[in-house]
């Protein structure tokens, strides 16, 4: 082509040309043979065309971005492809890694890179494509392994988490137990209970266990792992709070009721004063102040509700300055310094001993196309919190059906959202239903204990380790 300044290198038979240009190419060639005064020779032209060469398209279907230690990780760079149609040739490598982390095969040269890792943490997996020409393409993707503590051989009814003691307690039917949950080793202690749990909490101090059941209340040692003592109580406990001051707190199902306060040392039962309570509302403790917070279920608009238990009978102290200006949607947790009140909507609100400051709206959590919170953990250390939402199938960015998402708990600016993938085991694979996600107050990151649903996994249940960066 005009302008082209490449130039043909020969040696013998062999010549050589690299254009430089995009257009058509000739290229003449004469043999001959014979002595300088008899010569025979035979010229032939070899044409082609140069067209710009593209570089390779890459794309990598990156399902197995989150999976469990020792579990196959896949993925599949096979829709890769050359504009030109040349042949691509692949290089995979596990570049990222936690310490200590066994990863393998930690490289790899097919189109589709399947490897495994023994340890949680976060992983990252680099990628070349070339077609022989232009720069190899480069394109790195992280993959999250988490690690499953322990798997249980029972269904969670009901949970609770105390945060400095490390420590969650676990009520199942069949049979009735509470089990004392070691974080983050995952290990327990379990105690036979009188009659089938319905709920449980855990005192502030972390000492004792209080579980409802129906007409029952039961306190159980967290130390010794015995149970302390059971009294009757006249309602079913749908919701319990262990006051830490002597008492525990039992509210039943039925339309508008009366928490009950029974005396630890005698089974003595008051209610409490004030306005009557919803049937279905959950309480929970305050974990600095006597205090009860509440979410009430079944009405429109739903409200949260506080109660003072420094005093015999216990004082219904008020709702929420709102009726309907802020979803509450039925279920409520605390953060462990006591500051905020997080709402199954994701609406968070002050908690204050000034009675206008209380129950004030505080921001809300940025869930996304999620609509309600399954659980929400707090760390104060990492200044943190953790919500565990689920039934995300329509989602097809995550693995699975649950997913945690993390925020800082200032000014609540979303830090991660973590899709959690269905737990595959003997070849069977059970979906992961949330039931309590809490922070480990070291540097053991987060632990979310679920239910596992299919048709061969009835009564069984798993402890998740998800390890964060910092």
């Amino acid at each position: 082509p005009d302008g082209s300044t490449a130039g043909l290198s020969t040696s013998g038979s062999t010549a050589t040309l690299v254009p430089d240009m995009v257009g058509e190419w000739e290229v003449e060639m004469t043999a001959a043979t014979g002595t300088v005064t008899n010569t025979a020779a035979d010229t032939d032209v070899v044409a082609f065309s140069v067209v710009d060469n593209f570089s390779p398209v890459v794309e990598v279907e990156t399902g197995d971005s989150v999976g469990f230690s020792g579990d196959s990780l896949t993925l599949d760079a096979s829709h890769s492809y050359d504009p030109a149609g040349t042949d691509l040739s692949f290089s995979w490598e596990v570049i990222v890694s936690p310490d200590g982390a066994t990863v393998s095969p930690e490289t790899g040269n097919d189109e589709v890179f399947t490897f495994s890792a023994d340890a949680s943490g976060a992983y990252e997996v680099q990628l070349e494509v070339s077609d022989g020409f232009n720069d190899a393409i480069e394109k790195t993707f992280p993959v999250s392994v988490l690690a499953i503590a322990k798997e249980y051989t029972f269904d969670v009814i009901g949970a609770a988490h105390h945060y400095s003691e490390d420590i969650i307690a676990v009520v199942s039917a069949g049979p009735h137990q509470v089990h004392i949950i070691d974080v983050p080793s995952g290990d327990r202690e379990s105690v036979e209970l009188p009659l089938m749990p319905i709920s449980v909490a855990i005192n502030p101090n972390g000492d004792e266990i209080a579980v409802g059941h129906d007409g029952w209340v039961t306190v159980i040692d967290i130390e010794t792992a015995e149970v302390l003592v059971s009294h009757p109580v006249d309602v079913q406990a749908n919701s319990v709070v262990h006051g830490g001051n002597g008492y525990i707190y039992a509210l039943p199902p039925g339309q508008w009721e009366r928490v009950r306060g029974v005396r630890i040392s005698d089974g003595e039962t008051h209610e409490h004063e004030g306005f009557s309570v919803y049937g279905g509302t959950i309480m929970r403790i305050h974990p600095i102040e006597p205090w009860i917070y509440a979410a009430n279920r079944g009405l429109s608009p739903s409200d949260i509700e506080k109660y003072d238990i420094s005093t015999v009978p216990t004082e219904y102290v008020s709702d929420s300055p709102y009726h309907g200006t802020y979803a509450m949607c039925g279920d409520l947790w605390l953060t462990w310094d006591g500051v905020r009140i997080i709402t199954a909507c994701g609406n968070t609100f002050r908690s204050s001993e000034v009675s206008s400051q209380d129950m004030v709206y505080a921001g809300a959590l940025d869930m996304g196309d999620v609509n309600r919170v399954l659980w929400a953990g707090h760390s104060p250390d990492r200044g943190e919190i953790v919500t565990a939402v689920g039934d995300l199938g329509w989602n097809q960015d995550i693995p699975g059906d649950a997913a945690l998402i993390r925020f800082e708990d200032q000014y609540l600016n979303r830090l991660s959202f973590q899709g959690v993938p269905e737990y595959v085991k003997g070849g069977n694979t059970h979906e992961i239903v949330p039931e309590l996600v809490a922070y480990h107050s070291g540097d053991e990151g987060v632990f979310l204990l679920a239910n596992l649903e299919s048709a061969n996994a009835q009564g069984h249940s798993v402890l998740i380790q998800m390890r964060l960066e910092n």
